[in-house]
């Protein structure tokens, strides 16, 4: 099995308990370490490791307890004498659809490559590394640079460099800056897992077959594009196939639904299996995650394709 190292910034997640709108569940968050907990959970400790920027208070402290009782490493996570974690707090409609209010100028993360330290050498020996949009929103103009020099190196080497293009239009400057930069990066990609939402915001695409379009001639060799619960289509060199998927109905919390599908796809893929039924993984594992509160669900409800563990 490869190792694969996820990029990326930790938040605190404060979700909404059903019986009392005014009391909040403590949980970790953030798009790519959703993603790191549950492909650790499905391909096993000691696979996946999470590289980023935490401080030394107790909120940070936590997080890398929790982290490493899931089975993610924490040793290319690095603590700050300043600042502390990001904090998300969660809110739903009736329909499961979420709402996000964030705090989180003063987290570590965005300081990540900012220094010619070594963070970036970090990386030279990873066989699959894992980055988001986010990731790259939240961190400097120089750090990014790094960044993008770094997976330059390991896709020359023939790493597998896997892009969620989750585009949050509040982290980037403008429009023009977040598609230029995205664009960059979806270049240096083995496989981009973007949601219609995302492609229809930067680039204006109106149908799934149009987004598929814009992200090939940006130069996306694989493409594995989302549309909220319905169809996943998987472009390569080979063509284009849809995968019809049965949509929930009730969904509770539709927060880390995408993160979870890319954990699902990744780990099945890395475990041999073929496309089509790595969307489908993926696909369930989301499908159960919706009917829980937060981001990351207990491991008790993991389905049946993930390793028995005790819950969260």
């Amino acid at each position: 099995m490869k190792t694969v190292i996820a990029i990326g910034e930790p938040l605190i997640e404060f979700t909404q308990s059903d019986a009392d709108a005014d009391i909040y569940r403590r949980g970790l968050g953030g798009d790519t370490l959703n993603t790191a907990v549950y492909l650790a959970r499905l391909i096993g400790p000691g696979a996946i490791s999470y590289m980023t920027r935490l401080g030394k208070d107790t909120q940070s402290r936590w997080i890398i307890e929790t982290l490493s009782q899931n089975g993610v490493g924490c040793g290319l996570l690095r603590q700050s004498e300043t600042g502390a974690p990001g904090i998300s707090m969660i809110e739903c409609d009736a329909t499961g659809e979420r709402s996000f209010t964030y705090w989180r100028s003063q987290s570590p993360a965005r300081q990540m490559f900012a220094l010619d330290d070594g963070e970036d050498l970090a990386l030279d020996k990873a066989e699959g590394l894992f980055v988001s949009a986010v990731t790259l929103a939240i961190i400097e103009p120089a750090g990014r640079e790094r960044l993008y020099n770094a997976l330059k190196r390991a896709r020359a080497r023939g790493a597998d460099i896997w892009l969620d293009l989750n585009y949050r239009p509040q982290l980037w400057n403008s429009t023009t800056v977040a598609r230029e930069t995205i664009a960059r990066f979806i270049t240096l990609a083995s496989t981009v897992l973007p949601s219609f939402d995302d492609v229809a915001a930067l680039w204006d695409a109106d149908t799934p077959e149009a987004g598929l379009e814009v992200l090939s001639s940006l130069g996306a060799t694989e493409i594995i594009l989302k549309t909220g619960g319905g169809p996943v289509y998987h472009r390569d060199a080979h063509g284009t196939l849809k995968v019809p998927m049965l949509r929930n109905e009730r969904p509770v919390d539709t927060t880390g639904a995408g993160d979870s599908f890319n954990a699902g796809y990744i780990a099945a893929r890395l475990s041999g299996k073929p496309v089509s039924e790595a969307i489908e993984l993926g696909h369930e594992l989301a499908s159960v995650v919706i009917l829980h509160k937060g981001a990351i669900i207990p491991r008790a409800a993991m389905p049946a394709m993930s390793e028995e563990s005790e819950a969260v």
